[in-house]
């Protein structure tokens, strides 16, 4: 990985950017945590350091998805990325599924501006 740092590196980059600004594991395999003040991880030559990646953080106002089921062989629409689509309602599985996660709306274009405001950003950061 590019950006895993050495034990000097971590004290300077901290010191100049504070303890959020890094991130440290004890195995490959786990959970990265931030940095914090306390300087416990620094004296064990076991753990793993990098730069934390950056990160966007956004708000957003969506139309909410339908609340109630379509009646069968009624349309709406869903997400799929990159694109919408038209389904008709069979009370099947996959439609149950689909709106227990949220992923029912009565209108393209209610289906369309959700997309737009989950994605959207994504796309911009780029």
């Amino acid at each position: 990985m590019s950006n895993e740092l050495k034990h000097a590196d971590v004290i300077c980059h901290m010191a100049r950017h504070g303890f959020e600004s890094v991130e440290y594991r004890a195995f490959e395999e786990s959970a990265w945590y931030m940095g914090s003040g306390d300087m416990t991880p620094l004296s064990h030559s076991y753990f793993e350091w990098r730069i934390k990646p950056a990160t966007i953080t956004y708000t957003v106002t969506v139309p909410m998805p339908m609340r109630e089921k379509p009646p069968v062989g009624g349309e709406y629409f869903l997400i799929e990325s990159p694109r919408i689509l038209c389904s008709t309602w069979d009370n099947d599985n996959i439609d149950k599924e689909r709106f227990d996660a949220g992923n029912c709306w009565a209108t393209e274009a209610d289906a369309q501006a959700a997309f737009d405001a989950i994605f959207g950003p994504l796309k911009a950061s780029k």
